[in-house]
């Protein structure tokens, strides 16, 4: 919160009424400052896939999770099913905020391929977790 609050103070003379109002402003320089934080953060994993599945059971097993054991078990075992690649791919991009050009050089792979193997991944979850239904 203080990282946001000095980038206001440093930016202020900046701000453009005519583009946004005060709170949009200020909400959009807190949003930048939280999304760098977390990517900047101690939680950035290694590379072993045991690594990936240890703390991804971890955080599916927490109450932060949604606190439904029978939803984490099921999305567990729809993850299970994935290219240990692909499970790396998809926890750090969405249980760590890691962005598709981070994953790029990670797994080595264009962006436009990771982009591709994420939104493919999802759908193959989509898909177990029996999603198609509405």
């Amino acid at each position: 919160m203080q990282e946001a609050y000095v980038r206001i103070w440093r930016h202020a003379g900046d701000f453009d009424p005519g583009i946004a109002s005060p709170v949009a402003w200020m909400t959009t320089i807190a949003r930048h400052a939280a999304i760098d934080m977390a990517r900047s953060g101690p939680e950035r994993v290694s590379s072993a896939s045991e690594t990936f599945d240890a703390e991804l059971s971890e955080r599916l097993a927490s109450p932060l999770a949604g606190g439904d054991p029978l939803a984490s078990s099921r999305l567990s075992s729809c993850l299970g099913k994935l290219e240990a690649d692909r499970r790396g791919m998809l926890v750090l991009a969405y249980c760590y905020g890691w962005s598709r050009d981070e994953l790029a050089d990670r797994f080595a792979k264009p962006v436009a391929t990771v982009k591709t193997i994420l939104r493919r991944s999802l759908a193959v979850l989509k898909e177990c977790l029996g999603g198609n239904e509405r």
